[in-house]
């Protein structure tokens, strides 16, 4: 029993630690043969940002994903909704479809992805606005407000580490 309570306790205590360095909150990837660098976003079901570090060279790209229902024939078009109006358009970008299907034929859903590859300017305004929202073809997926608030937070952090 005593074993228990105090696994629970440095669990609580590990996580409160964690929760209170933003820097702890990205993944980072290294490989040192070539002294590349990935950093990411926490790994979440909709939404994940990177940032590759080769040499001199950056880059940024998201990684979006939603799961709908209903089959869109679109195969296009992005839409990053923030929480005070603003709104970040990609109209032309591909959007991949992929059919799930599970035990019943009723429970078959659509997954649809696309990573995108963004400019710094648009990364700052990840870590100047709340998202709340994702679109990828017809697919919308709200975003939760505390990942909302990590994901500008990491994306923030993810600007400055060079």
């Amino acid at each position: 029993m005593k074993n228990f309570i105090l696994i629970v306790f440095l669990t609580l205590l590990c996580t409160f630690v964690f929760s209170q360095n933003e820097n702890n909150k990205l993944c980072k990837v290294v490989v040192k043969s070539t002294n590349e660098m990935r950093l990411s976003t926490p790994y979440n079901p909709s939404i994940n940002l990177f940032k590759d570090i080769d040499g001199g060279n950056i880059s940024y790209h998201v990684l979006l994903r939603c799961n709908n229902k209903v089959r869109s024939m679109e195969r296009s078009g992005v839409l990053f909704v923030f929480d005070d109006g603003t709104y970040l358009s990609k109209p032309s970008q591909r959007v991949d479809m992929e059919e799930r299907k599970q035990k019943s034929i009723y429970d078959t859903f659509y997954q649809y992805t696309s990573d995108i590859i963004l400019t710094e300017d648009e990364v700052k305004m990840f870590s100047e606005h709340k998202l709340s929202k994702i679109r990828l073809c017809n697919c919308e997926e709200s975003v939760d407000a505390k990942f909302a608030d990590d994901f500008k937070d990491c994306s923030s952090v993810i600007l400055k580490i060079e």
